[in-house]
């Protein structure tokens, strides 16, 4: 390993200290310690630029490795999303440090310092997102077609018997400000409270003007193993992001933005002291814009007229071991430390973001890996397509093609999905039930090997591993529907 590649693996670790320590001097002593165990280095120097702390390290001395400069250092203000070190951006590493409130900019350097302060114009400066121009264009497209969106979300616990009626939450601007708010003063209460979804987790939540928020959490159960309730995390990290998006005034409200804001709030709640998720995050506006933002092996589907249109990747650090937001107690962080590791702890930085466009008619089905195990995404595909065209949504046309029927609106309303059984039942509620019952009934099948069977079968032959994975289950259907259609099917 070259000096640079060695110089780049030493800052990737001094980020996760960063990230995890309860103050930045905690985890410069633990880098000190690294510097000569492991990297070999007679002399590591970490210059700071800027340190929102409180206390930040200022010309601390650490023997015998490591003398840590702060050359340039004061507080900032608490808004530090978009921090960047000019003129010499690319050359520093701003990071966000969540455990104790910061946001640190710092270079390393080996053996070194060159010059023994920064030039006069190096400077700490917020990056104001101008969004002028982009603005207009989505007005004018908003005023000429805005789109509405219709939501349900279907969820099942693991072992837990799925009833689709029971089981299916319906989203209704008109009378819910938000799905996924935790009710009740105690733990208890909470928990008596939630929908029957095991640790998976979700939240759908109105965001004004006429945007809305959406996402799902699905709990990292070797939390188990350590006495932690991994639900608390999850449920209580999608009741802090609906609560941020009801209450946002604050201009633009991005999924990234929210997963950091949900994310840190759960850090500060004194009810979950330890706890991890994966999370699937979305924002979808009136002009078609959609957002999503995702950590982790869960993940979503965009489907147009019967076919795939756009679709996240998973993150994974290895086999069965996705990227995770996580609250690490200090004991676990040293026991960890002692064997020369850490523990997995991603920030919200690390999510995946795609944008892209939602259209008249088009269906958005965020899961957890309870149906990505389970389901692949042609399975997905066709459920939705048979539900869309059994109802009359996606009709065939003159060509021989698929279109949308002028009645979906209709169809979006409580009873407008024509099942004489289920006369309350949407079209919404009917695509997140179904995906969500398949892959209820393909989790218990032995005999079919799922997506999660053929990767053990890849990595792992001599395990034999055939059939389903049972699992907690959580799924949100979302349909996109003209405005103008809607005047027109009345």
């Amino acid at each position: 390993m070259g000096g640079k590649e060695l110089l780049d693996s030493v800052t990737t670790t001094f980020i996760s200290f960063l990230q995890l320590s309860q103050t930045t001097q905690t985890a410069v002593t633990s880098l000190s310690f690294l510097a000569q165990s492991q990297f070999s280095y007679s002399s590591l120097y970490v210059l700071f630029l800027a340190s929102q702390e409180a206390h930040p390290p200022r010309s601390v001395f650490l023997p015998p490795a490591m003398t840590v400069f702060t050359i340039w250092g004061a507080r900032v203000p608490v808004s530090s999303q978009y921090w960047a070190v000019i003129p010499a951006c690319s050359r520093y590493r701003t990071v966000r440090c969540i455990r104790h409130k910061s946001t640190i900019a710092f270079r390393l350097f080996a053996n070194s310092i060159p010059g023994s302060s920064p030039p006069p114009s190096v400077q700490l400066k917020y990056l104001r997102r101008s969004s002028s121009s982009t603005s207009t264009t989505q007005e004018t497209s908003a005023s000429t077609a805005p789109l509405s969106f219709h939501l349900a979300a279907s969820a099942s616990g693991k072992g837990r018997r799925f009833q689709a009626d029971r089981n299916t939450h319906e989203f209704n601007a008109d009378i819910h400000d938000a799905l996924g708010l935790q009710r009740g003063e105690t733990r208890a209460q909470r928990k008596a409270n939630r929908p029957d979804s095991g640790q998976d987790a979700f939240f759908i939540a109105k965001l004004e003007p006429n945007s809305t928020a959406f996402g799902i959490a699905d709990g990292v159960g070797g939390w188990a193993t350590s006495g932690v309730d991994p639900a608390e995390f999850s449920h209580g990290f999608c009741h802090y992001m609906a609560k941020t998006t009801v209450e946002w005034t604050h201009g633009r409200l991005t999924p990234r933005m929210l997963m950091e804001i949900g994310y840190q709030n759960i850090i500060d709640d004194p009810s979950v002291p330890a706890g991890g998720s994966t999370a699937c995050i979305g924002i979808a506006r009136p002009d078609g814009g959609l957002q999503v933002a995702n950590l982790g092996d869960s993940g979503f589907l965009q489907l147009r007229l019967g076919a795939v249109h756009h679709y996240s990747n998973p993150q994974t650090h290895a086999f069965n071991t996705p990227y995770q937001l996580s609250i690490i107690p200090p004991k676990i962080i040293a026991q960890s430390a002692l064997f020369g590791g850490t523990p997995l702890s991603d920030l919200p930085e690390k999510a995946e973001i795609s944008s892209s466009q939602l259209r008249h008619g088009d269906v958005l089905i965020l899961a957890t890996d309870g149906v990505w195990d389970n389901l692949n995404p042609q399975d997905v595909l066709n459920i939705v397509s048979l539900q869309m065209r059994s109802h009359g949504a996606w009709v065939e046309t003159d060509n021989h093609g698929l279109g949308v029927s002028d009645q979906i609106a209709q169809l979006t309303r409580p009873g407008g999905s024509g099942e004489k059984k289920k006369r309350s039942q949407t079209i919404q509620s009917a695509l997140a039930a179904a995906v969500a019952g398949e892959a209820k009934i393909a989790s218990m099948n032995e005999r079919r090997d799922g997506p999660f069977a053929k990767e053990v079968q890849k990595y792992y032959p001599e395990e034999g591993y055939h059939g389903g994975k049972v699992d907690d289950i959580c799924v949100i259907a979302l349909l996109a529907v003209k405005h103008a259609a809607s005047r027109d099917s009345r």
